[in-house]
């Protein structure tokens, strides 16, 4: 349930109250035949503001949140599954987009997430028990952000360009938080020709800079990480019929 209120045509702020209930687990290979979970239980709050600027030139969003998740499982190795007490998560998002000129256009977000385990105990492969209540959940980044920028109709020509800068910053690469995963920023380009008004070629580069990263880590093999994509060229051709 919500609701929404608009002060003006320009700002509109809400609020929200959601649960729901799913299906602890979707891969029950994982369980043992012995055990039976309740569904997992879930509820979110959720609080925000949207707002447009006059002749829609520029948007702005903004949204806080808080979700919780109980009975829940969490895998502990490729072909185990344990129940967990709980999970949540906290944070806030923000969106923003400006169109400077008939040409110009930017584009940014950014997020911050507090994704946490409440209760979480268990007995791993070498039967050390892990308590893992209060640790961040893995792969799960504080700080996400991105801004975009484009420049259409380039000297003239039905060209554009644009670019955009992703940072995501350090996670957890392990249930116990002894791994940890360094933030990274990677920078995007494109350029995108229309050769008819129906056919366009865009060629892109990202990671234009060729950085090395850690893009994900198996939280079953802590000493083997999933690198992130080199430098990388790619060409398309599209056409609207």
């Amino acid at each position: 349930m919500g609701i929404v209120y608009d002060i003006n045509p320009y700002i509109t702020p809400y609020l929200s109250y959601t649960t729901g209930q799913d299906p602890v687990g979707s891969n029950i290979f994982t369980v043992n035949s012995s055990e039976n979970f309740s569904l997992g239980k879930s509820r979110q709050y959720e609080a925000g503001v949207k707002a447009n600027a006059p002749g829609n030139r520029a948007s702005m969003t903004f949204a806080v949140y808080d979700i919780k998740r109980s009975n829940v499982l969490q895998a502990i190795s490729p072909d185990v599954s344990v129940p967990i007490g709980s999970e949540g998560s906290r944070g806030f998002e923000a969106t923003a987009d400006a169109k400077v000129s008939d040409q110009f256009t930017v584009n940014a977000n950014v997020a911050y997430t507090d994704a946490k385990y409440d209760k979480f105990t268990y007995v791993d492969g070498n039967n050390n028990v892990i308590d893992a209540s209060g640790k961040r959940i893995p792969n799960s980044p504080k700080w996400l952000s991105n801004i975009w920028a484009s420049y259409t109709q380039v000297a003239g020509l039905p060209l554009e360009l644009g670019g955009g800068v992703r940072y995501v910053g350090a996670r957890a690469g392990d249930t116990a938080n002894k791994l940890t995963l360094d933030a990274y920023t990677t920078v995007n380009v494109y350029a995108t020709y229309n050769l008819t008004p129906a056919v366009a070629m865009s060629f892109r580069v990202d990671n234009l800079f060729d950085k090395a990263f850690a893009q994900a880590a198996d939280i079953f093999y802590p000493t083997q990480v999933q690198l992130g994509r080199p430098r990388y060229l790619q060409v398309d051709i599209s056409a609207r019929f």
